[in-house]
């Protein structure tokens, strides 16, 4: 796992050469109280030879309850069809509790029909609870005082600009930019070149120092974890993967 001599590709990890897949858990039993297990969540940089603590990840916590029934370090009770695992995060000192399926033999049951849109196939429903989850790193729900921002960009290349953005640290601090209000060329602009990337990190940057993340935007790029970026917009009409929800969401338009 992780690059070698700032290899990108990855060629002789198991990383897959993205972000997403180059995550790591470690999980172990824990000694506090009201606790089944301790998890860390390391995110391993793609192409550069370092890790980052900073942040939770939601895909791996849902792993940790799995991994520690296998595992043995929790056990269902017989007869028991579902546990909780109770999980402290220790990069956020928060509280998780994963809800899973139990086979008739107290293991993991992962088979199952429960499906989420833009994943493929089924398996057996984890349901993940995170307890007070407000203030994982910033201290505060709302880091600067206000639901709604404006973030002034500055890059290197002198270029300026002004987004309006909700700062919010929930389980992970986040940057949640009003697409509506980005620059003209990044509106139009394709989304995986280099450049849109690039405006995009330093908004990120400019909004983990506006929530104290970091003292300055060249310390925030150097925490490629936190805080986490989503452009949101008002819905469009697409076409849905599972005709079920597409039905629901009619419904619920009617």
């Amino acid at each position: 796992m992780g690059s070698q001599g700032s290899d990108a590709r990855q060629i002789d990890g198991v990383g897959g050469a993205t972000s997403t897949t180059s995550k790591v858990a470690v999980v172990s039993p824990s000694a506090r109280m009201g606790v089944d297990v301790d998890y860390t969540f390391v995110q391993v940089a793609v192409g550069q030879e370092t890790v980052d603590f900073s942040g939770n990840c939601g895909n791996m916590c849902a792993g940790v309850g799995p991994f520690a029934l296998q595992e043995g370090l929790v056990r269902a009770r017989p007869g028991e069809k579902t546990l909780d695992v109770r999980i402290f995060n220790t990069n956020t000192s928060r509280l998780i509790v994963d809800t899973v399926q139990v086979d008739e033999d107290g293991s993991f049951s992962e088979d199952g029909d429960y499906a989420i849109s833009g994943v493929k196939g089924t398996g057996s429903e984890i349901k993940v609870a995170f307890v007070d989850p407000a203030g994982s790193m910033a201290g505060a729900l709302f880091p600067t005082g206000r639901r709604r921002d404006t973030i002034h960009v500055k890059e290197q290349d002198g270029n300026r600009f002004s987004v309006k953005a909700t700062l919010i640290d929930a389980a992970n601090p986040f940057v949640l930019v009003d697409e509506r209000t980005l620059p003209p060329y990044l509106k139009t602009a394709s989304k995986d070149t280099a450049g849109y990337l690039r405006h995009m990190e330093s908004i990120r940057c400019a909004g983990a120092v506006m929530m104290g993340l970091a003292p300055d935007i060249d310390a925030a790029a150097k925490v490629r974890g936190t805080p986490k970026l989503a452009i949101v917009s008002s819905p469009r009409l697409s076409v849905w993967a599972n005709p079920i929800q597409a039905c629901n969401s009619q419904a619920r338009r009617a």
